[in-house]
């Protein structure tokens, strides 16, 4: 609930917040997915966006709708619907490490299915999971380095 007042939605149909709490600072992420999609289904997407993205703004520095920027979904799903960038640097980081664990645990799915045929599954096991964490730490670290110092390549001339 607001401090001081309750901060109400901005469409005109309450259809599309029906069974909301009453204060859209309340609203957790699949809540604001929702009322985005009634608003699309009511109004057309460029008009559901207009009204998501005011309400949004609209929406108090406690909201609950600032931790969404840290929902992978929630910010793949309203980037796919032409909200532009929806999380900050930070969000879009943590998002690049969520997807890196899943290609290090994939990584390491297979390694475990080709020791199973191997044998000696045990010992082999217990080798290949524990850098884990160092893999995705190391891609991880990689992917900002290249991202945010875009390194230059010169030719040394003498």
């Amino acid at each position: 609930m607001g401090i001081f007042s309750d901060t109400i939605p901005s469409a005109p149909n309450l259809s599309t917040y029906s069974g909301f709490p009453s204060d859209q600072d309340d609203w957790n992420c699949s809540q604001w997915i929702a009322y985005y999609k009634n608003c699309k289904k009511f109004y057309g997407q460029d008009k559901a966006i207009s009204i998501i993205s005011i309400d949004a703004e609209n929406s108090s520095i406690f909201a609950d709708v600032n931790a969404c920027k840290y929902d992978c979904n929630f910010v793949k799903y309203f980037e796919s619907e032409g909200f532009g960038s929806v999380g900050n640097i930070f969000s879009k980081t943590f998002c690049t490490a969520d997807k890196a664990v899943d290609v290090v645990k994939d990584a390491v799915t297979t390694a475990e299915t080709v020791v199973d045929s191997v044998g000696n599954v045990g010992d082999t096991l217990a080798i290949v999971t524990k850098p884990k964490i160092l893999i995705a730490l190391a891609i991880l670290g990689g992917f900002v380095y290249y991202q945010y110092k875009k390194p230059t390549f010169k030719r040394r001339t003498k």
